[in-house]
C-alpha cells in the first residue's frame, strides 16, 4: 500500500506526517472530528477495515469531545445566568440600610447618631472622636473598657462644649488601649443607605455615602 492511499485510510495519521510549521494552529471542533471519522471510514480497505477497539476508541474520544463541548456551552450559559442574578441582586439592595467598613456618620433630626466599630482583644479604654465635614474636631468621648468584637457606641450629637452639632455628615474615628496601655486594633464601621449601583465590565459595585463599595464588604443588610 502506497503512502498516499495510508493516508487516505487513515487521515488522522497522515496529519502526524506533515512538518508542525505547515500546521495551523486551531483547536478541532466536535464537527471537524466527525468529519475525519466519516472520511476514515469512507475510505477504509475493505479487506483490512478498521478494528472494532480502535473504532469504539475513536468513539469514545468524539463522546468526550461532545460532552466537553457541551459542559463548555452549559457553564457559558450558567456564568451569564450568574451575572444576571447578581446584578438584579445589587440592585435590589438600592434604599437598603447597609454595614461596611469605614467611618462616615450622619446626624439626623433625632439629635444622636450610632458609632459602630470591632476591636481585636479587650479594650481597657476606647475613644470615639467625632469630626465634622471640614475635618474640625467636634469632641473626644471616653467608653471606658470595652469587650473585644463589635461594639456600638451612641453619640449625643454634641461637641466638647455641650453644644448641640447641626444635623449633617461627619466622620469619626476609635482609638483603644489594653490594661498595659498597648494599642488595641479597632475597626470602624459605618451605617449609611445604599444610593445607586454602578457596573464595571460584569461586576456590581455598590454607591454608599458617595464612595464605590464591593458588595462582598456588607457586613449587614437591612430594609428601610
Amino acid at each position: 500500500m502506497s503512502e498516499m492511499e495510508a493516508n487516505i485510510l487513515n487521515p488522522l495519521d497522515s496529519m502526524s506526517s506533515i512538518p508542525e510549521s505547515n500546521l495551523v494552529k486551531k483547536e478541532m471542533g466536535k464537527e471537524e472530528f466527525l468529519k475525519l471519522l466519516s472520511i476514515q471510514l469512507q475510505h477504509q480497505d475493505p479487506l483490512n477495515p478498521v478494528e472494532n477497539s480502535e473504532f469504539i476508541a475513536q468513539l469514545a474520544q468524539f463522546s468526550s469531545l461532545e460532552g466537553i463541548t457541551n459542559m463548555s456551552t452549559s457553564m457559558d450559559s450558567m456564568s451569564e445566568n450568574i451575572t444576571r442574578m447578581n446584578n438584579l441582586n445589587a440592585a435590589s439592595l438600592i434604599g437598603k440600610g447597609v454595614k461596611i467598613p469605614g467611618n462616615a456618620l450622619e446626624l439626623g433630626a433625632s439629635g444622636t447618631a450610632p458609632i459602630e466599630y470591632e476591636l481585636t482583644k479587650d479594650a481597657a479604654r476606647v475613644t470615639v472622636s467625632v469630626f465634622n465635614e471640614s475635618g474640625v474636631l467636634m469632641g473626644n468621648y471616653d467608653t471606658g473598657s470595652v469587650n473585644a468584637g463589635k461594639n456600638t457606641f451612641t453619640w449625643n450629637g454634641k461637641d466638647s462644649s455641650g453644644s448641640a452639632a447641626p444635623v449633617g455628615s461627619y466622620t469619626f474615628s476609635v482609638a483603644a488601649v489594653d490594661k498595659d496601655g498597648s494599642p488595641v486594633s479597632a475597626k470602624t464601621l459605618m451605617l449609611s443607605a445604599v444610593e445607586g449601583v454602578v457596573y464595571e465590565g460584569d461586576k456590581p459595585y455598590l454607591m454608599v455615602a458617595g464612595k464605590k463599595v464591593e458588595i462582598s464588604s456588607l457586613q449587614e443588610i437591612w430594609g428601610r
